[in-house]
């Protein structure tokens, strides 16, 4: 009786273990599903996009001499916090309607900065045509392209806001020093 002890912790272990395997990717899934990750390269197919956009953007700017942008927490932080709020409150604009603009949404993510851009794109499907619109509209262009920037972070949340499904969000950053 005594080996049978063991044997049966070791099946409820293995279950529990099993189903930890089991939640840990749902319960991500369901994280990214409602509008974020914590950094690129997270589990997840939101994740993956969201690193790809950055390495097509720091792709874009080495083919024109200007230095790759570093992940930052803060600066996804950011841009996540104003997809949720585009999402709850159905609109598409860099500021909300009770007047948060980037400012206030980088100071709730606690990142002191020198310079600080956003893009919003929404409807797109993939991180190559995010590029693509951001590439043909000129203040979107400038703010990938600004030379002060070292740092970003992406959001992407697969909800929809005034019938486009899918909101992009870039947040560029030069930490303050």
């Amino acid at each position: 009786m005594t080996r049978a002890a063991p044997s049966w912790r070791l099946y409820i272990l293995s279950l529990l273990f099993a189903f930890s395997a089991i939640l840990a990717p749902a319960c991500h899934a369901a994280d990214l599903a409602g509008g974020g990750s914590a950094a690129p390269g997270a589990a997840g197919k939101l994740a993956q996009e969201e690193r790809t956009l950055l390495e097509l953007i720091n792709g874009y700017r080495q083919a024109r001499g200007l230095g790759r942008l570093a992940w930052n927490d803060h600066l996804a932080a950011a841009a996540r916090a104003h997809n949720e709020d585009m999402a709850r409150h159905d609109y598409f604009a860099h500021c909300s309607p009770s007047g948060d603009c980037l400012p206030n949404r980088l100071a709730a993510a606690g990142y002191r900065y020198r310079a600080a851009a956003e893009n919003l794109a929404a409807g797109q499907r993939t991180p190559l045509s995010v590029l693509r619109a951001w590439q043909n509209s000129p203040g979107h262009d400038e703010n990938l392209l600004a030379g002060p920037m070292t740092e970003a972070g992406i959001d992407l949340d697969p909800r929809t806001v005034k019938g486009a499904q899918r909101l992009w969000t870039l947040v560029l950053g030069q930490p303050a020093r």
